[in-house]
């Protein structure tokens, strides 16, 4: 399977400069990020461009998960928690979404037992999995498994939420 990379240096600027960082690459049936905050509503919005590329590239055929390491700082502008929410709640309408998703911190992170609470409504909502793990690899053991156990599942399992 072809492997497929993006980063924010791909993305066009916008009115002002995104404050945050990210690259974003597939493998196997796993779209991983990695995120340093803090980020601001252009961070947010050119996030959201660049999921759509990968994605449009990459064209998973079957179900997939996903794995975000989270650097330095979860904290966003209000703005930016918005556009989040509503980025992440629309990608799953329109495309083939992840099933689990696993953010791993896998130093302290600066707010993410915030963000983590406040984000846990909005993947349940979706039917999305949802992880929070120091480790990395015990993270991508969880997304492998939900990915295998939604293919063989006709019907998707209660959302789940865990903490490790």
């Amino acid at each position: 399977m072809a492997e497929y990379r993006i980063a924010l240096g791909d993305i066009g600027a916008g009115r002002f400069a995104a404050h945050g960082d990210f690259r974003i690459w597939t493998d196997g049936d796993v779209l991983c990020y990695e995120v340093r905050g803090p980020f601001n509503l252009e961070w947010v919005r050119a996030l959201g461009e660049a999921r759509q590329r990968i994605v449009a590239q990459w064209r998973p055929q079957q179900r997939v998960g996903a794995i975000v390491h989270w650097r330095h700082s979860a904290l966003m502008s209000p703005e930016a928690l918005a556009a989040y929410e509503a980025g992440f709640a629309q990608f799953k309408q329109n495309a083939r979404g992840a099933v689990a998703l696993a953010w791993v911190c896998a130093e302290p992170v600066e707010g993410m037992g915030l963000l983590s609470q406040r984000f846990e409504a909005l993947f349940a909502a979706s039917q999305t999995d949802f992880g929070l793990f120091t480790d990395p690899v015990a993270a991508r053991a969880w997304v492998d498994a939900r990915v295998a156990r939604a293919r063989d599942n006709a019907q998707p399992a209660s959302p789940t939420t865990v903490s490790r």
